[in-house]
């Protein structure tokens, strides 16, 4: 059962990237495509608008909208029925993304902490070579439940649970790969925490970090072709309503929270 669950989890994310991929095309300027597809997620998830742009008034967004409010309800069905095998679950996915990577000559793992499913969409979407993309689900949408989730043995039975750093070079050891760990994202929510935001502070905080992070595959993948990159998330993030016209980010612990994806991209 757990194959057949990480495989559905894998298809329903690869089928939501080529969707989005068409739905996106026209998009010009990469901050742009970035603030459409966090707008889309958001108003997938609560039916409101996060900026000003709105996007069911906009003819090419309305598939997109309909796309991710799909898959988010499959993945939250998921969650919902399947919470006492999410965890050999999250490892078959990870068995299945590795499989992906493990002929390459060159091979990094790049742990990212905090990096939402919105992020690793628009890093597969702007490098265009992705061939494996998806989601475990991290029921406790912080990095404590993912340690747990990853490394069930070590997180009893060691006197510390293991680090980000730890878990990252264990899973690079298994493959032959060089690991870095990105801690951007998670970094602006802690040091954000409690401080309502405008939207447009919010996308120009995260598109900033997460061009960061675009900026390392495209300097592990430069001038080589064989190389193969694996981004891994421990967790995602939520915006959360604070008054008018302002959010605070946060990670959630609602089962319908986008805080509970981590997402897997190979590049």
């Amino acid at each position: 059962m757990q194959c057949e669950l990480a495989s559905l989890l894998i298809d329903e994310s690869r089928e939501l990237c080529k969707r989005l991929s068409r739905d996106l095309e026209n998009i010009d300027d990469d901050k742009n495509v970035y603030e459409t597809l966090f707008n889309v997620f958001y108003y997938a998830l609560t039916g409101l608008s996060f900026t000003t742009k709105r996007p069911l008034e906009d003819a090419r967004l309305i598939h997109a909208v309909d796309t991710i409010k799909k898959f988010l309800e499959k993945v939250f069905e998921l969650s919902n029925k399947y919470k006492a095998s999410l965890s050999s679950v999250a490892r078959e996915v990870y068995r299945m993304a590795i499989r992906e990577m493990r002929d390459k000559p060159l091979k990094y793992i790049v742990l990212c902490d905090g990096v939402s499913i919105i992020e690793a969409l628009y890093t597969a979407l702007k490098m265009r070579s992705s061939t494996f993309i998806g989601v475990i689900i991290n029921p406790g949408g912080n990095t404590e439940t993912y340690k747990f989730i990853i490394k069930p043995h070590e997180y009893s039975t060691r006197e510390a649970p293991p680090s980000l750093k730890e878990i990252a070079q264990s899973i690079a050891d298994e493959v032959g790969a060089e690991y870095k760990v990105f801690r951007g994202i998670d970094d602006a929510i802690t040091n954000n925490s409690g401080k309502p935001m405008k939207p447009s502070t919010i996308i120009s905080l995260l598109y900033n970090i997460t061009s960061e992070l675009l900026r390392l595959f495209k300097s592990l993948k430069r001038g080589k072709p064989n190389a193969a990159v694996m981004m891994i998330s421990d967790h995602g993030y939520d915006v959360v309503p604070r008054g008018l016209e302002a959010f605070e980010l946060q990670h959630c612990w609602s089962p319908r929270a986008l805080s509970i994806l981590a997402p897997l991209v190979v590049l």
